[in-house]
């Protein structure tokens, strides 16, 4: 189920830099990774399937100008995804049929997510 955390050197991680409020350049995305240097990182960085992600949300508010420092960081590992591409996938205009019960793909998988539907 859960899986220990092992950061060392065989294990692989990937850096997400994500701005809220503003676009970032790679510059701009390079100097805030180096802004966690301090965390002293022993894995290898693997951008193609790596063992961990971590993601950096910097929230810097909308009309904010340039310059403006953040507001908030949030810092943290990944855990799981969804799966939004399933919501295309299943979208009334793919759909060979459409009956009277036909529902948005979306509402859809929100109804067999609260019902804990499996296979």
């Amino acid at each position: 189920m859960y899986e220990d955390c092992v950061y060392n050197e065989e294990t692989t991680f990937k850096f997400v830099v994500e701005p809220f409020g503003r676009k970032f350049s790679r510059d701009d995305t390079i100097a805030v990774m180096e802004r966690y240097r301090w965390m002293d990182w022993k894995s290898k960085v693997r951008m193609a399937d790596p063992k961990y992600t971590f993601w950096a949300f910097e929230d810097y508010g909308i009309g904010t100008p340039r310059g403006t420092p953040f507001r908030r960081v949030f810092f943290g590992r990944e855990i799981a995804l969804g799966q939004r591409n399933l919501i295309d996938q299943y979208s009334l205009k793919r759909r060979k049929y459409l009956g009277t019960t036909s529902m948005e793909s979306e509402i859809s998988f929100f109804a067999a997510n609260m019902a804990h539907v499996r296979e």
